[in-house]
């Protein structure tokens, strides 16, 4: 009876390639993950900054546009009209999220205020 080698390489051959495929395969598995775990990371940072930026410039862009509506005729006159005023106020609001309450004083000392809908003045 003889014997054959040619089964015996077969096998380590396949044995070998088999090995290899599925080293190269775990090794694929954790450069990918690896991979995607930085770009998640990255992408949140981005993120992160972005927000912070856009956050910050809705912050100034509110404050000058407040600035601006304080510097006009109807926060600047000798007599105010409380419906001007009024109207300013929940314009402001409506228009800014940012802007959640405002109100008004003369320098008399005579405060309105606008909450919501309402329009009230208070003496203090």
């Amino acid at each position: 009876m003889k014997k054959s080698l040619g089964k015996y390489i077969g096998k380590i051959v396949f044995s070998i390639t088999l090995v290899t495929v599925a080293v190269l395969m775990v090794s694929l598995y954790i450069s990918t993950t690896r991979l995607l775990t930085q770009r998640n990371l990255l992408s949140q940072q981005s993120a992160a900054q972005s927000l912070l930026r856009n956050n910050s410039n809705f912050k100034d862009s509110t404050q000058r546009e407040l600035f601006r509506l304080a510097a006009g005729k109807v926060f600047n006159s000798k007599s105010f009209n409380d419906s001007d005023i009024k109207q300013v106020l929940k314009d402001v609001q409506n228009a800014n999220v940012q802007v959640k309450y405002s109100g008004f004083a003369t320098k008399n000392g005579a405060p309105m205020s606008i909450n919501g809908t309402s329009f009230s003045k208070h003496s203090f």
